[in-house]
């Protein structure tokens, strides 16, 4: 009986310990919680960004690159020229781009302007036979939106950030176009077609980054010839102004 009153009384005290403690610990939590909303009230508080790594929105981005487009039969082209984002959003951007062709005949053109006679001669098979559009330069605007962004590193080591970044909009094409089935010279001529592609930003830092680019044109040069579609390879340096 005496150790059942000693137990009774153990919990009877536990019971007044614990209800003493209960509104102790609540304003406690109060006036933590009190102090926490000075630093960091939601109405506040800055939203951190997530995609992509740096803020871009009304920023500029220029850039200068050089490529080449190994997919026309008759000519082998090298391009110089520029890019321009302006970003509406951190990921969607109004998108120009231009390339001034730097050409060459390929193989195949050279042997039919040179095709070797049995008189030890050459003949040239392109008089009076239309001859292919050559592009002087290519150009486009549309819409680039970038969703995707990433890192590659080695192990623990980081070395560079990146996103991924698809175009697409109007292309516009100058291009010497022989509408006289050989018998004038090639005039220069403006079309317009389609433009679109994927972009790869390599970064160096917050302001600067190497980019690398694919781009595919299609356009109709003449009535005599189906649609062409000139591909584009280029890499160039783009620097950011926000």
């Amino acid at each position: 009986m005496p150790k059942l009153l000693t137990r009774l009384c153990y919990l009877t005290l536990l019971f007044a310990i614990g209800s003493g403690a209960a509104p102790r610990l609540a304003q406690a939590q109060e006036a933590i919680d009190k102090e926490l909303l000075r630093y960091w009230n939601p109405e506040i508080a800055v939203p951190s960004l997530q995609n992509p790594l740096y803020e871009r929105q009304f920023g500029i981005e220029g850039e200068v690159h050089y490529g080449i487009i190994p997919n026309d039969n008759f000519y082998l082209f090298t391009t110089v020229g520029g890019r321009a984002d302006f970003f509406l959003t951190d990921t969607i951007a109004i998108d120009a781009d231009f390339a001034l062709m730097l050409s060459k005949p390929s193989k195949i053109l050279a042997f039919i302007e040179h095709v070797p006679t049995s008189t030890n001669k050459f003949t040239d098979l392109t008089v009076g036979s239309q001859r292919a559009p050559k592009l002087n330069w290519l150009s486009s605007i549309g819409l680039a939106f970038s969703p995707f962004h990433g890192k590659i590193g080695i192990f623990d080591k980081k070395i560079t950030s990146f996103d991924i970044n698809f175009n697409i909009g109007a292309g516009i094409i100058n291009a010497d176009i022989d509408e006289s089935q050989g018998n004038e010279p090639a005039k220069a001529a403006i079309k317009i077609g389609g433009a679109w592609g994927i972009g790869f930003r390599f970064f160096l830092t917050r302001f600067l980054n190497v980019r690398v680019d694919y781009k595919q044109y299609i356009y109709h040069p003449q009535e005599s010839i189906a649609f062409l579609a000139p591909v584009e390879f280029s890499a160039g340096l783009a620097f950011l102004t926000k």
